[in-house]
């Protein structure tokens, strides 16, 4: 009788009527509608849920049902119950669809707290809660449209009642599923410019819905033809034969009917032409015909000479042009070899041509004699003059040895007082030893252990016996097994090194002696191609990284403060130039250019004035050019970094009078053709080894 009570005093009904709509993808609503006005359900009972057996359907709501990952399975067309209260105010139950349907959900409650939704199983809300007005003391609504099959969720919840606190009583639900059997009605046929409508009709609850129908076809048969013609367009006129209406069909232009007219034949001068008129509309075009060829007969042989090429002239026989054709190539001058003589240039000769005895002046062929690697002309024997000269051989070593030849040359010395050796493996010593070498006026020998035998045999044929060798760098440079070799045979020597190249670097620097009256060179320490340059200026180098060491600065104030920075930012840095410009006597100089070539020349510009000769050296490795800064500094002239790329030496070499010099290495890395651009030389004349 308790749950009967309850019963009495508070039913919610909730309905779902169902009927099959094949395709339905989505929910879609229709209507929402009083349910006690529209629905069978709750008109049969007088708008109030149906009677239900206590006893036998009524059972209490699950304490797990509260939320739809636990709802309660509901099936359909069945009765069941629940219960809601301000404890626990609101309840999930669950239920599957097989097919996609129509779907018709009613509430109706006496108690206006209820509300419902519902939920696909991903979350996504079909239908929000709503409340509708009071009417009677009866609340009710419902929700018409159509539901995809699938598993949903319906949600009955509890809210406050007219403001206060939440409603104390329990609640029981009902669900009815209803199969709608329809009877189909046409209530307006469709015609090709109508829509027609059928009308579905519940037989059991009387539930109504309509369909609308698509359109009918149009029934178009022909009507009417014109014809185009080739200036206008003709139509097909079509109607149809349900409602009378029309559309046309365009068709296009017809083609023209051209026929020949007036013909003009091409000549070897002018083309020809053919006119074509259209015989409806008289339409013309022009088709033009490709001129003929010339009738060309021979008029006159013009004969080669020694200087200027042959010809025969031809002439049209139909137009009268003329042409130039058959050339022969000049035959040159037949040389007189009793009236060769050598002109006085020695690069040229002069001799009397047997055909046109004209005095020709011509190139000398020069040929090197393998024997003494003298140039002798092979028409006139006269001897070439180079005052530029290559310095290489087949090794780095040879090289350095080669360069230490031509700088006891240019001395004016049969032997050195002094000899400075470095390694062959790397620049840094080699390139600081080139101010110890202009002091000392010595040579810069290469080595590694595999010819310390042959270094030390040139030594022994080329420096005093009392004299001294200079090893630059330690033992990991220059090994051990070279001084052994120097001790052996009682020749004086002193290793100058520190435990970094820039250690070694001041006791080269410390070793030659800085005056209170000479720019020191600041260089980068990781890179060549600056101090490579600098090298010829005989001036103290200073390497440096990206900042002054604590020894360098004390060395640097020991000499006359002035500094000179080669290279750009990106070689030595601002943070050292700052440093300088404290440590200094004057505002430090950087000379620098966008390009290892330009900067070369800014340091021959500074350092060199109207200089006679220049040595050129490869600009991207270091081992030919390690040792040319002694000689430069002995030549006074710059040493020019240069490759096939010549734009800046040659903006350099054109405002000085250089006219001689020397080459470092083999002609692979700076050529001939480079060397003889840069030294104004004539394309016949070589660039002779020195030996």
């Amino acid at each position: 009788m308790k749950h009967i009570a309850r019963i009495l005093s508070l039913i919610l009904v909730l309905a779902l009527i169902v009927s099959v709509t094949p395709g339905a993808s989505a929910f879609t609503l229709d209507e929402k509608v009083r349910a006690e006005e529209s629905h069978p359900l709750l008109q049969e009972a007088g708008g109030h849920a149906p009677t239900l057996n206590a006893e036998e359907d009524y059972n209490e709501a699950s304490p797990t049902n509260k939320s739809p990952a636990t709802a309660d399975v509901v099936a359909l067309n069945s009765t069941w119950a629940g219960v809601t209260n301000s404890a626990d105010p609101q309840d999930y139950f669950k239920f599957t669809l097989e097919e996609d349907s129509d779907i018709l959900f009613v509430s109706a409650s006496t108690y206006p707290t209820m509300i419902f939704g519902l939920f696909t199983t991903e979350g996504d809300h079909l239908a929000t809660c709503e409340y509708l007005g009071m009417e009677d003391g009866l609340y009710v609504d419902a929700i018409a449209g159509t539901l995809a099959a699938g598993t949903y969720f319906v949600m009955v919840a509890q809210s406050d009642f007219e403001g206060g606190s939440a409603y104390e009583q329990e609640v029981v639900y009902a669900l009815e599923f209803h199969v709608h059997s329809y009877t189909v009605t046409h209530t307006k046929e469709a015609t090709c410019t109508e829509e027609g409508v059928d009308t579905y009709t519940c037989s059991d609850c009387t539930y109504t819905k309509t369909v609308t129908l698509d359109k009918l076809d149009h029934d178009y048969a022909e009507e009417e033809t014109v014809d185009s013609t080739c200036t206008e367009k003709g139509h097909i006129l079509y109607k149809c034969s349900m409602c009378g209406g029309t559309k046309q069909e365009e068709l296009p232009l017809a083609d023209h009917d051209y026929v020949a007219g007036e013909t003009v034949a091409p000549t070897c001068s002018a083309k020809g032409y053919t006119v074509f008129e259209c015989s409806v509309c008289h339409d013309t075009y022009r088709e033009e015909t490709p001129m003929l060829d010339h009738s060309y007969l021979p008029t006159q042989t013009i004969h080669p000479t020694c200087t200027e090429k042959g010809y025969t002239v031809y002439k049209c026989s139909v137009c009268g042009d003329t042409k130039q054709d058959d050339e022969v190539a000049a035959l040159g001058h037949v040389l007189d070899e009793d009236s060769v003589t050598a002109n006085a240039d020695g690069k040229t000769h002069s001799f009397t041509c047997t055909r046109c005895r004209v005095t020709v002046s011509d190139p000398c062929n020069f040929v090197e004699n393998p024997a003494n690697g003298e140039f002798v002309c092979s028409v006139c024997g006269a001897k070439y003059v180079s005052s530029v000269y290559r310095i290489s051989g087949k090794t780095r070593i040879q090289t350095s040895m080669a360069i230490a030849n031509a700088l006891k040359k240019e001395l004016g010395v049969t032997r050195f007082d002094c000899v400075i050796v470095a390694s062959s493996a790397n620049f840094p010593d080699a390139l600081t030893g080139s101010y110890l070498a202009a002091v000392k006026n010595a040579p810069i020998l290469l080595t590694n252990d595999s010819v310390h035998a042959d270094v030390v045999s040139y030594i022994t044929l080329n420096m005093d016996y009392d004299g001294t060798v200079y090893i630059l760098g330690g033992t990991g440079a220059v090994s051990q097994d070279f001084e052994d070799r120097l001790i052996e045979l009682d020749i004086n020597y002193k290793r100058l090194s520190g435990k970094t190249r820039y250690q070694t670097n001041l006791a080269i620097l410390k070793e030659a002696g800085v005056d209170s009256s000479t720019e020191v060179l600041i260089c980068t320490g990781t890179g060549f191609a600056d101090s490579l340059s600098a090298s010829a200026a005989g001036k103290p180098i200073l390497l440096v990284g990206s900042s002054l060491t604590a020894e360098q600065e004390e060395f640097l104030k020991t000499t006359w403060g002035r500094f000179v920075i080669i290279g750009g930012s990106g070689a030595v840095s601002t943070a050292v130039e700052d440093r300088l410009n404290e440590l200094g006597t004057a505002q430090v100089v950087r000379l620098s250019g966008k390009t290892r070539y330009e900067t070369s020349v800014k340091v021959a510009e500074r350092f060199f004035t109207a200089p006679s000769e220049a040595v050129l050296a490869y600009a991207h490795n270091y081992p030919d050019g390690l040792c040319g800064g002694p000689l430069a500094y002995a030549l006074k002239a710059p040493l020019i970094l240069t490759d096939t790329k010549t734009a800046a030496a040659e903006a350099y070499f054109s405002t000085q009078n250089v006219d001689g010099g020397f080459v470092l290495g083999g002609d692979i890395l700076v050529t001939d053709s480079a060397v003889r651009t840069l030294f104004g030389m004539a394309d016949n004349e070589p660039v002779p080894k020195m030996r």
